[in-house]
C-alpha cells in the first residue's frame, strides 16, 4: 500500500510516500453510525412508524455530547424545515439589522408642482410592503410639493429575475396564500383581499381598495338559513387567463352570516401595487396623467427611499408562522446580495451553499436547496446539515436566534403543540407536506440541558404517528433522564485481501500515541463525517472519507475548521 499525501491548495502536489508493513483496504464511505438509547428505542416501537422512515439526530448544543442517531445521513424532503436554512444564511450574509429598501425617484423635472416626466419605483424585495407603506410613499411624494405626474408611474422589478408569475400551483389550491410566487415588488404578500356581506335581502361584494387588474363577479344567491355548513362560506373560482383575472363568487350565502373577509392570490403584486398608489396619490389630490410601465431605470433622480421592517422581524415570521412567501423573497436576496441584480434561484442556491460553508456548516455537498421555502418535491437534506446549522446559529447568536423559532407554549406553530411543561422550552421549526411531518430545533431539559433535536419522518404515517413519536421524544428530552453511551465506529480488524486497485482519497484528521478521546471522535461525528481508527507503527491514524479528489478537496476547508487545522489529504494505492 503507498499513501500519497496532497497539500490544501488547488494544484496536486505530493508531499511524502510511505511503505507500510500491512494491507489495508476501505472500500465504502462511511455513514452516520446508529445509535439509539433503549428508551428512545421503545418510543419508536411503540410508534408504529418503520424505522427505515425516520431519521433522528440528537446532541448536547453546547457539547460535542452526542445523545440518538438515525438513520441521519439520509436524504429527506424538509419540508419548511429548510427555512432554517435560509433565514440563518440572511441574517450571516445581511444582519439582523438589515431593512429592504425601495426607491422613489423620477426623470424629467419637477416645476411648480408638476413632474413633467415619470415617476419610477425601484422595487428592493421587500416582503412585508403593503396598503399603509403605499400610503405612506404617496405622502411623501405631496411631500415633496408634487401635485401632478405628467408622466408614467415606472416599476422597476428587475433586481429578481422571475418568472412574473403569481402562484407556484404546488398543488390543488394554487390560489391560496402559500402558494404566493415573490417578486421584486412585493405588495400585501400577493394577495387580494376582498369581502362579502349581507346587505338587506342582497349579498354584497367589493375590494378593499380599486384595483383594477381583477373583476369580481357576483353570483352568491341570499337564502335565509343558519349560516351553516354550505351556506356559511361562498364558492371562490379565480381565472388568470386574461387581463384583468376574474374572481367569481358563487353559491347559496347565508344573509345571517357576518361578513367575511377573503385573502387569494388573483392577480400580480406589482398590478395591485401600481393601482393602490394611484388611488392613494388620488386620495391625496395628486393626479397621475400617464400608465403603468415595466422597464429598468437607471440614472434616475432619488426623491427618498421607504424603508421595511428589520430582517429579525422578518425572519421572526418566515419561521414561527412558516411563511413561504417570505422565504422565498429572503432566498432571492440572498442571490442579488451575494452576485447583484437580475438575480435568480441558481444564483440564490449558489449563495445559500457558500454563506453557510464560510461559517463552518457541514453536509452541503448533497443537498438540494429548490426555492427555500420547502414548497416543493424536489428538495433534499438530512440531520445532519440542520443540526450544524443549528449549532452554529446558536454558537453565534444564542438566545437572540432562538427567539426567531416558534417558541413552545408562546407563538407560532408549536403555540398548542406541546403540553404546560414544555412552556417556553422548546424552540422549533416544524415542516409538514403530504406524507412528510419534521421537527428541529432545541429543547431545553428539566436539569438546564439544552438539545439540538432534529427528526425527519416520511411515508403515510406521518402525519400522526410521526407527529405524536416527535412530541413523545421532545418530551423525553425534556424530562433529561439520559443515559450516555459511547459512539464507537472504528476498524477493529483488518481485511485480509486487498480489493480496489486505483486507490482512494482520505483527510487525515489526527495522529497519535494513545487511543483517540472519544471526544474528538464525537467532534467527528456531530461535524458529519463518518470515521476509521487504524494503527500504523505505533500510532492511531484517524481518517475520514473516502472520496474522490475533487470530493476530497472540497471538504478540506471544512474538515480543517470543523475538526483540525492541521488537516491533510492522502491518497492510499493498493
Amino acid at each position: 500500500m503507498r499513501e500519497e499525501r496532497f497539500s490544501s491548495t488547488s494544484a496536486l502536489k505530493i508531499v511524502q510516500m510511505y511503505q507500510v508493513l500491512f494491507l489495508f483496504v476501505i472500500a465504502c464511505t462511511f455513514a452516520q453510525a446508529d445509535f439509539v438509547p433503549s428508551e428512545l428505542q421503545a418510543l419508536i416501537d411503540k410508534s408504529g412508524m418503520p424505522s427505515k422512515k425516520i431519521s433522528i439526530y440528537i446532541k448536547e448544543t453546547k457539547s460535542n455530547k452526542l445523545i440518538a442517531s438515525l438513520n441521519a445521513a439520509k436524504l429527506r424532503n424538509p419540508a419548511s424545515v429548510i427555512k432554517i436554512a435560509t433565514t440563518y444564511a440572511s441574517v450571516l450574509q445581511l444582519g439582523y439589522d438589515y431593512r429592504w429598501v425601495t426607491d422613489i425617484g423620477y426623470n424629467g423635472s419637477i416645476s411648480q408642482g408638476v413632474l413633467r416626466g415619470n415617476l419610477i419605483i425601484k422595487g428592493g424585495g421587500d416582503p412585508d410592503l403593503k396598503d399603509e407603506d403605499v400610503f405612506e410613499i404617496a405622502q411623501y411624494i405631496r411631500d415633496k410639493g408634487i401635485r401632478k405626474i405628467e408622466g408614467n408611474i415606472i416599476l422597476d422589478r428587475s433586481i429578481f429575475d422571475t418568472s412574473g408569475g403569481s402562484s407556484a400551483r404546488f398543488d390543488e389550491n394554487p390560489y391560496s396564500p402559500y402558494n404566493a410566487l415573490p417578486d421584486a415588488i412585493m405588495f400585501n404578500q400577493n394577495l387580494s383581499h376582498f369581502m362579502i356581506t349581507p346587505q338587506g335581502s342582497q349579498i354584497a361584494a367589493s375590494k378593499s381598495f380599486d384595483d383594477r387588474s381583477y373583476k369580481i363577479k357576483n353570483r352568491l344567491r341570499a337564502v335565509n338559513a343558519a349560516c351553516r355548513y354550505r351556506y356559511s362560506w361562498p364558492r371562490v373560482d379565480v381565472d388568470q387567463g386574461n387581463y384583468p383575472a376574474v374572481v367569481t363568487l358563487s353559491g347559496d350565502y347565508s344573509l345571517k352570516c357576518p361578513q367575511r373577509e377573503l385573502d387569494y392570490i388573483v392577480t400580480r403584486s406589482y398590478y395591485a401595487f401600481y393601482f393602490a398608489l394611484v388611488e392613494a396619490l388620488s386620495d391625496l389630490s395628486v393626479s397621475v396623467e400617464g400608465k403603468l410601465k415595466l422597464a429598468s431605470a437607471k440614472g434616475y433622480k432619488k426623491l427618498f427611499s421607504h424603508k421595511s421592517k428589520t430582517l429579525e422581524e422578518i425572519i421572526s415570521e418566515t419561521n414561527k408562522e412558516s411563511n413561504n412567501l417570505f422565504a422565498r423573497q429572503i432566498f432571492l436576496m440572498l442571490g442579488y446580495a451575494r452576485y447583484g441584480e437580475h438575480s435568480g434561484l441558481n444564483n440564490s442556491r449558489e449563495a445559500l451553499r457558500n454563506i453557510l460553508y464560510e461559517k463552518g456548516v457541514t453536509n452541503l455537498s448533497k443537498i438540494k436547496i429548490d426555492n427555500g421555502c420547502g414548497l416543493s418535491r424536489s428538495v433534499r437534506a438530512n440531520t445532519l446539515f440542520f443540526a450544524s446549522i443549528l449549532d452554529s446559529a446558536y454558537k453565534h447568536f444564542g438566545d437572540r436566534w432562538l427567539a426567531n423559532l416558534s417558541i413552545a407554549g408562546v407563538d407560532g406553530t408549536v403555540e398548542k403543540r406541546f403540553d404546560s411543561a414544555l412552556y417556553r422550552r422548546a424552540w422549533m421549526k416544524t415542516g409538514s407536506l403530504r406524507n412528510v411531518k419534521n421537527i428541529a430545533g432545541y429543547v431545553a431539559s428539566k436539569n438546564r440541558k439544552l438539545y439540538t433535536v432534529v427528526i425527519l419522518c416520511e411515508g403515510v404515517n406521518a402525519k400522526k404517528r410521526g407527529k405524536k413519536l416527535q412530541d413523545e421524544i421532545i418530551h423525553w428530552l425534556w424530562e433529561g433522564n439520559l443515559h450516555q453511551s459511547k459512539i464507537i465506529a472504528e476498524v477493529k480488524e483488518q481485511p485480509k485481501s486487498p480489493q480496489a486497485q486505483d486507490g482512494a482519497y482520505y483527510i487525515q484528521v489526527a495522529s497519535t500515541l494513545q487511543e483517540p478521546n472519544q471526544a474528538f471522535l464525537n467532534k467527528i461525528i456531530q461535524a458529519g463525517y463518518g470515521y476509521r481508527v487504524y494503527k500504523q507503527n505505533g500510532k492511531n491514524r484517524v481518517f475520514v472519507g473516502p472520496y474522490s479528489l475533487e470530493n476530497a478537496k472540497e471538504k478540506l476547508f471544512g474538515v480543517k475548521k470543523m475538526i483540525n487545522y492541521d488537516a491533510f489529504i492522502v491518497k492510499i494505492i493498493f
